[in-house]
């Protein structure tokens, strides 16, 4: 840079920050405007091809600076200073985290704790249909209607969408919500899968993961995901360093937007949640009857990922066929009963003639 321009380039900078915006400079020396702006520096940083980044600006009444440089991203902030989390392992498992209304018969409130507990923690509105089926006074369905369990508020998953709401329609890869999943093994060792799942189809993959880093995150979103459908317009991640480190860099370079959730408004990713419990419960059924070791994980992942795309309806068809137009395989009924094999064209010709002849030594008869 010629000398005779660092003046005029310092003074506009310093009418930038003084009017309350900020002045990114890239690459060069900038140590020059460093020593002359040390007050309003906000950071200084070297990117991965060497090129320097300065930032001044002044802090605003208000804000506070972030210790490392992220992503610009919305969140939804609830409370400034939040108070401690309630520790999950408080929780009172002897029955006195059962609790009712006001007026209720301590016999009552007994026999319905401990039925609730006998049954293992049934919602609320299961037990108060079965109580009603079982011809209960009035009175005990008033007091189940109003009991309230500490564990099942706490163990509870994601609620579904507000009746009230519109229905988002979305077509295939609109919006791909992307998520951590830790599962166990048979021998309880556990994996870490990278979940995505499409918002207007929900075709789900989950890929097993070899590591934390961000580059393993990014490799299997590329891979799995971007190569055989493309990148989706927007993709919904949820606060996790590990994910946002991993994907956003992708996002840059394909244009996709992204959609953060806040850390307290897990309901945002509801979609995400939900599909991701799902595939849970086919991996923990899968895992115990074919005892899955840590050599099959690969395997077990994407059987796990084919039966809940493949078996689950909606509006008629399966995630596989709304998104490719028809299952990958023929349905189990068209096999041969003798030895069940894949019916065959062969075999459908051979099975023809055969009832053929048989109609044609009937009608002789």
């Amino acid at each position: 840079m010629p000398k005779d321009a660092k003046d005029p380039i310092l003074e506009l900078i310093r009418t930038q920050v003084d009017g309350g915006e900020t002045a990114i400079l890239r690459g060069g020396d900038p140590d020059y405007f460093v020593d002359k702006l040390k007050g309003v520096l906000a950071w200084s940083r070297t990117d991965s091809y060497g090129e320097k980044w300065v930032c001044f600006s002044r802090q605003k009444e208000g804000h506070r600076r972030l210790d490392e440089l992220r992503r610009p991203h919305q969140v939804h902030v609830l409370d400034e200073n939040p108070g401690e989390e309630p520790d999950k392992q408080g929780l009172k498992y002897d029955g006195s985290g059962i609790t009712f209304e006001d007026g209720v018969p301590g016999i009552v409130k007994s026999s319905l704790r401990r039925l609730h507990q006998n049954l293992g923690h049934p919602r609320k509105e299961d037990l108060v249909r079965h109580l009603r089926h079982a011809g209960c006074e009035d009175t005990i369905i008033k007091a189940a209607k109003g009991m309230r369990c500490d564990i099942c508020a706490a163990t509870a998953g994601p609620r579904i969408s507000r009746p009230s709401a519109v229905p988002r329609m979305y077509d295939f890869n609109d919006c791909v919500g992307a998520d951590l999943l830790h599962h166990h093994d048979i021998d309880d060792k556990r994996h870490t899968f990278l979940s995505l799942v499409d918002w207007g189809t929900s075709y789900h993959i989950a890929i097993p993961l070899e590591g934390f880093d961000n580059e393993d995150i990014e490799k299997a979103f590329n891979d799995h995901w971007v190569v055989p459908f493309g990148p989706p317009k927007t993709v919904s991640l949820d606060l996790d360093g590990a994910v946002q480190k991993g994907i956003c860099r992708l996002c840059d370079w394909h244009n996709i937007g992204v959609k953060n959730v806040a850390a307290q408004a897990h309901w945002q990713a509801g979609i995400t949640e939900r599909q991701g419990a799902w595939w849970k419960s086919i991996w923990d059924r899968v895992r115990h009857e074919l005892s899955i070791t840590e050599d099959e994980v690969h395997l077990a992942a994407s059987l796990v990922s084919s039966a809940k795309n493949e078996l689950r309806r909606r509006c008629g068809h399966s995630p596989t066929e709304w998104v490719f137009g028809r299952h990958p395989r023929l349905p189990e009924g068209l096999a041969d009963p003798d030895n069940g094999e894949k019916a065959t064209a062969d075999y459908a010709k051979h099975y023809f003639s055969e009832r053929g002849a048989e109609g044609d030594g009937l009608d002789q008869q």
